[in-house]
């Protein structure tokens, strides 16, 4: 991208390929579309991304800005990357909002992949996107992430929305799959299977209750369900403890801003 080597004319014409195949199996527009290892917010394909989206009236992508301020378990290479795809993520913002795209207030799941995930990271990352926790995190949920033109809101209540990025599942085979030469090594990996075995853990929907955080997904969030709705739906899906249900959003009461 950086040496210029992709028209960005196929690169729009790519992107419009893959909704319409989605349209046309679907029966309906995507509600959300994001980019494989957030290749949407990178320089050169953010642009023509957020055309795109534009064009078939999608209206919700992810920003993946993650505070990466305690991961002392990754590597320095693994962090340096992650801290890049932040700094794109904080460029692409306002090109987003200028083709009308929105975005949850924060985001967590870049440092909590596959064998890095444990319950006590995952907590500990939820806490400081929400802010809920004494830990002092250097970048977490910052004013310029949480202006009124961006922030989703239901129609009744404001709430304080953070995507979780999580890949649970069973390794893929090798016979087919993945994008366009075969499952990569995560998805062959049992690191699907551990993200899963935490995920599963009664002690997270637990967890999501005493803290007052409401599981949902970008649907809900489209939908605009009231808080007494969403409310009602994590007490129903704690009763089941059925945590990964809908995994993709979590929101949080407008008092934890």
């Amino acid at each position: 991208m950086e040496r210029k080597l992709l028209d960005t004319d196929e690169l729009y014409e790519e992107v419009s390929a893959q909704i319409e195949k989605f349209q046309s199996l679907a029966g309906h527009r995507p509600l959300y579309v994001d980019g494989h290892q957030h290749v949407q917010v990178m320089k050169g394909m953010r642009e023509v991304f957020a055309q795109a989206l534009s064009r078939y009236g999608v209206t919700h992508t992810r920003l993946p800005v993650e505070d990466l301020s305690f991961c002392s378990w990754m590597e320095d290479s693994t962090l340096k990357l992650y801290e890049n795809v932040v700094q794109d993520a904080l460029e692409a913002r306002g090109i987003f909002q200028k083709h009308g795209l929105r975005f949850t207030d924060g985001f967590v799941g870049m440092k909590t992949m596959g064998s890095d995930l444990t319950l006590p990271r995952l907590q500990k990352s939820i806490e400081c996107a929400f802010n809920i926790s004494p830990l002092r995190c250097k970048s977490a949920k910052t004013s310029s992430l949480t202006q009124e033109s961006n922030a989703p809101t239901t129609s009744q209540e404001n709430l304080f929305t953070v995507e979780l990025m999580v890949h649970p599942g069973y390794p893929s085979s090798t016979d087919g799959g993945g994008c366009g030469h075969g499952p990569d090594d995560f998805s062959k990996s049992m690191d699907r299977k551990h993200e899963m075995d935490v995920l599963m853990d009664r002690s997270l929907c637990k967890f999501f209750r005493n803290s007052g955080i409401i599981l949902g997904s970008f649907c809900d969030l489209i939908q605009q369900p009231s808080l007494q709705e969403c409310a009602e739906k994590v007490h129903s899906s704690c009763l089941k403890c059925d945590p990964l249900s809908d995994p993709t959003v979590i929101n949080g009461p407008d008092k934890y801003n």
